[in-house]
């Protein structure tokens, strides 16, 4: 069965950022998906990191037909 939450290591590396980039990011409550502890471990839920990416594709997408 696949996991249904990204790592802290694996939310970094899909981000383009290091790890301690991101814990500092969540650190500074400027990291823009919501984290939770399962565990001993921070995790993202993966449908909630598709949802955000979702809404920036929207967003760009809004650039283009409002332009005009």
């Amino acid at each position: 069965m696949e996991k249904p939450y990204y790592t802290m290591v694996e939310l970094a590396e899909l981000m383009s950022m290091s790890t301690k980039g991101l814990h500092n990011a969540l650190h500074n409550e400027t990291f823009p998906i919501p984290t939770y502890k399962l565990g001993k471990f921070r995790v993202a839920d993966k449908q909630v990191v598709s949802y955000y990416f979702e809404q920036k594709r929207l967003e760009g997408f809004n650039k283009f037909t409002t332009k005009n």
